[in-house]
């Protein structure tokens, strides 16, 4: 399947040379794969960083109004928040969709590929004796079987490029993309929140304190009753 897709989508390079652009689309195909893994992750520092705000939330032993205030007002910041993080993680996945490092393993990781695949095809094809020797010229016969037609070879040095570049990127990516997140998600959530508590106005304040009409009208007819009853008290005792 590779083959057919070098085929059709390389470029003017000569043969002997991988082509750069299908190896751009092929590992395209691989950043397609790490979406929705980090999708997960912003989803679960929104949901925890949420939990974490309502508990703090609840824990502030303050009246309703605010516990109610500050968990309404945490909530559209973290939206927003999220919203910001999700589109920085589209331009994130977005460039790496252009291969880059100037990471000098990579270099060594093709270099080990490529030893990794001559020692497996000589050791497929040479048996050693009692003493552990085995013979020059199986070793080389070996090798010589192993000399790949033009399209083969290819394929075998795509893949050989693939797997070193991942070994390269996706370490790189996977420590990124949770420090990047810590810095869009949870430091900005906080940033944001204390900007919003702290440009409160002492008008705003004095409303959030006020207990709710109803409590008010509760609290007036108890006032009433409580003198009611206390002028009845006093009649009881004057008739007694």
């Amino acid at each position: 399947m590779m083959k057919e897709f070098i085929q059709a989508n390389r470029g003017d390079e000569l043969a002997i040379f991988p082509s750069y652009q299908v190896f751009c689309n092929l590992f395209r195909q691989c950043v397609d794969k790490w979406d929705p893994p980090t999708r997960e992750l912003v989803r679960v520092f929104h949901d925890q960083t949420k939990l974490v705000s309502d508990y703090v939330a609840d824990e502030l032993n303050a009246a309703t109004r605010v516990v109610q205030f500050i968990k309404v007002t945490a909530a559209k910041v973290l939206d927003e928040v999220v919203e910001n993080a999700s589109q920085e993680v589209t331009t994130l996945l977005r460039a790496e969709c252009r291969p880059y490092t100037q990471d000098e393993r990579l270099f060594t990781e093709l270099d080990k590929q490529r030893l990794r695949d001559v020692q497996a095809q000589v050791k497929a094809a040479v048996h050693t004796d009692a003493n552990g020797r085995v013979a020059l010229r199986e070793v080389m016969d070996a090798v010589a079987s192993g000399v790949l037609t033009t399209k083969d070879r290819e394929v075998a040095e795509m893949q050989v490029a693939l797997r070193a570049y991942l070994d390269v990127a996706v370490p790189r990516f996977a420590d990124a993309i949770p420090m990047r997140l810590n810095d869009l998600i949870l430091r900005t959530f906080t940033a944001e929140m204390t900007s919003e508590l702290n440009s409160l106005t002492d008008e705003k304040l004095t409303r959030l304190m006020q207990d709710s009409e109803q409590k008010m009208t509760e609290r007036q007819q108890l006032k009433e009753e409580l003198a009611c009853l206390a002028s009845a008290e006093k009649e009881i005792e004057l008739v007694c």
